[in-house]
């Protein structure tokens, strides 16, 4: 249960939330361009684009949720686990893991151009990255500013759809969304006349999927953005803000949102918000020692006003 968009006013913004029913403690990871990435099944990276994003380190590597490298090519992986089926091994093609898949495009990828013809090479396998840590089904949305898309793994195939609308949330797949969203073209903001049209009228109020891809696609379409002001991005993401104990999974256990993640991209300045702490956490990514090998992690959850994290 997350929503993603992407926002080009003045500079570009990609965002999400992270809704989940727990957390594992999630850190702001910043992956300097000589860290040895290491792969399953191919030679290791050292020599590649810097890159931070969300996530947690186990074993020393970096299991990101969301991303943007020094490029400013963003990526995000959302729930899909219904429609999500990846293949086994595959001999005559560049193989990569699931959970790779994010630092394998940040680390090679300047553009969209660039990840669409890498992608078009590859095979997603199925593979788990340890006995706690098995295959997430997802999606993803990747975007350059200029252009983006979703990657979806089905019936173990790649597909590459482009995305005119910078949202991408859950289940069903994106081109259901595509198709959903065509439903909705007569939402406006204005009020009439007789004040009879109320502005927005149509817009879905519930917590699913189809509905907070609307939700996310008007909001990020009429909303007015001081430069400035940071915030005013986060109040879109309220919009599809899941709250403890309205999305109800078993007895006593709830998706609510766990943070909030905005990339600017042009400056690769991360913000975050988390459910506890409405305070911001700011991270760049140039105040890092880019050149070093070493991962660098650094817990999200603080209660200071503004942290910027050097």
């Amino acid at each position: 249960m997350c929503t993603a968009i992407s926002i080009n006013k003045y500079k570009h913004y990609f965002g999400r939330t992270l809704d989940l029913e727990y957390n594992y403690n999630e850190k702001i990871i910043i992956i300097p361009r000589n860290y040895n990435l290491l792969y399953r099944y191919n030679k290791s990276n050292n020599n590649h684009f810097a890159f931070f994003g969300i996530g947690i380190i186990e074993n020393n590597y970096p299991l990101l949720y969301d991303g943007c490298n020094e490029k400013g090519l963003c990526i995000a992986g959302l729930n899909l686990p219904i429609s999500t089926n990846y293949n086994s091994y595959l001999s005559n093609k560049i193989n990569i893991c699931s959970f790779e898949i994010i630092p394998y495009i940040l680390s090679n990828c300047e553009n969209c151009n660039q990840a669409k013809q890498l992608l078009s090479k590859i095979n997603i396998t199925n593979d788990s990255f340890n006995n706690h840590y098995t295959a997430a089904k997802l999606h993803y949305i990747i975007n350059d500013g200029n252009n983006c898309f979703v990657l979806e793994i089905i019936n173990k195939s790649i597909f590459i759809i482009d995305n005119p609308y910078g949202i991408l949330t859950n289940e069903p797949c994106f081109k259901f969304h595509l198709e959903n969203i065509k439903h909705y073209e007569n939402i406006k903001n204005e009020i009439s006349n007789n004040y009879k049209g109320s502005q927005m009228l149509g817009l879905p109020g519930d917590n699913l999927s189809k509905s907070r891809f609307i939700k996310a696609y008007y909001s990020s379409k009429y909303f007015i953005f001081n430069e400035n002001n940071i915030n005013e991005i986060f109040n879109i993401f309220n919009n599809v803000f899941e709250i403890n104990g309205l999305s109800q999974i078993s007895e006593n256990n709830y998706y609510k949102t766990i943070y909030i993640s905005i990339y600017n991209s042009v400056d690769k300045i991360c913000y975050i918000k988390t459910y506890n702490c409405a305070n911001i956490i700011k991270i760049n990514l140039f105040d890092f020692n880019l050149d070093g090998s070493i991962l660098f992690g650094e817990t999200i959850y603080y209660n200071e006003q503004m942290i910027e994290i050097k």
